[in-house]
């Protein structure tokens, strides 16, 4: 599976906050924005993507949070998704 068709799934699965054209643009800048993330951090992106789109309807505020903790593990991949998920939320509402 490509990193663009990963990246694509996860977005599908998880994200109602987001409309159809916001899905893409994710997916296709996690896929060309992220340096060869691996299989654990992919993974990781798609847990934090879920959160993120429960922080449209005001939810899991502390989960992100925690998510991206550097004592709790967070790099710099999973970081760089989380302002790329975060700036399209802010764009969709």
């Amino acid at each position: 599976m490509t990193l663009m068709l990963a990246f694509q799934t996860i977005m599908l699965q998880n994200c109602d906050m987001f409309n159809e054209t916001q899905k893409r643009r994710v997916a296709e800048r996690l896929a060309t924005e992220l340096d060869e993330p691996s299989a654990e951090q992919v993974e990781k992106v798609g847990n934090l993507v879920f959160r993120v789109s429960a922080l449209g309807v005001g939810r899991d505020v502390d989960y992100l949070l925690g998510v991206l903790d550097p004592e709790s593990g967070a790099d710099e991949t999973i970081v760089k998704a989380a302002g790329i998920c975060l700036t399209e939320l802010a764009a969709n509402n």
